[in-house]
């Protein structure tokens, strides 16, 4: 597997991904899979599937996209702050820190926090 760097977020893609049909995550692309599960992998191998709930956009910023990726797993599963891979079938596996946020009725919500410098885009 060959890891790209993805504005402080690794991808962790194959070389036939993009053949599949697989895409670079993104703000749109997440928007697109609300809704959808997720497998999540930590470093020693233990793996839970969680719904990504919601999309929320940051701050607007001339040289930046920030976004927060809401998940929603089962209460029984605890997933630790930490890196973890992620997969899904419409996009690149990416490796991203998740951090557990509160429970709610249906379960555990879970965030990953997205500060991506614009190519090209002036400092602020």
């Amino acid at each position: 597997m060959a890891s790209v760097g993805l504005g402080g977020l690794g991808c962790v893609g194959r070389e036939g991904d993009v053949a599949e049909g697989r895409v670079e995550p993104d703000r749109e692309g997440f928007g697109a899979l609300v809704g959808e599960t997720f497998r999540i992998l930590d470093a020693e191998g233990h793996a839970t599937r969680a719904e990504l709930v919601r999309v929320e956009d940051g701050p607007a910023r001339a040289d930046r996209d920030e976004y927060t990726l809401v998940f929603r797993s089962d209460r029984r599963d605890y997933l630790e702050p930490k890196l973890y891979a992620f997969y899904h079938t419409r996009v690149r596996e990416f490796l991203a820190y998740l951090e557990p946020l509160r429970d709610d009725a249906r379960g555990r919500l879970y965030a990953i926090v997205f500060n991506q410098f614009r190519p090209g885009a002036p400092a602020a």
